[in-house]
């Protein structure tokens, strides 16, 4: 095995996000003596622009971002980061706990997944109602609400009934 220079580098995963061109073979940018950090945020051409990086909760491989214009490609980075930010600060989403929750639910029967999904998809819509979004902001309180005014109208109802 090779032991070379490189062994003891410490990889740091934590690097903030960044947007960089990546230039086409035929773009100006290669004319113009600079130097190749320079070339990578190098902004007047029109070449696609890359996202690489990470935030608190999430790592971004190199990656096209689908613009290419610089104001929208840091529209795009500002969201990422905010988005990181809320979840950072407020937990994960309501609705992406149950999706997980679902998802995990492999050892039900359909009949019951499908009064899963019904239940949370109610508890879900109640929680938005009272603007808690994070699964940190659905207390007791908020719970028992949702007995006793969210379940209103679904006693007895067990689904779809066939007539036959």
């Amino acid at each position: 095995m090779y032991t070379g220079w490189y062994k003891n580098r410490v990889y740091n995963p934590v690097v903030a996000l960044t947007i960089y061109r990546r230039h086409s073979v035929d773009c100006r940018v290669h004319k113009l003596r600079l130097k190749a950090y320079e070339k990578k945020y190098f902004k007047d051409c029109d070449c696609p622009i890359w996202l690489t990086g990470s935030t608190d909760t999430e790592r971004y491989p190199r990656q096209a971002l689908g613009v290419r214009d610089w104001p929208a490609a840091e529209a795009k980075l500002r969201s990422l980061n905010a988005t990181s930010k809320d979840q950072t600060v407020h937990g994960p989403k309501l609705e992406d706990c149950i999706t997980r929750y679902l998802d995990a639910r492999d050892d039900v029967k359909p009949k019951t997944l499908a009064q899963y999904k019904l239940l949370l998809g109610r508890l879900k819509d109640f929680a938005h109602g009272k603007n808690k979004f994070f699964i940190r902001e659905v207390s007791i309180d908020v719970l028992e609400d949702f007995k006793t005014y969210g379940l209103a109208g679904l006693a007895g109802y067990s689904g779809p009934r066939n007539s036959d």
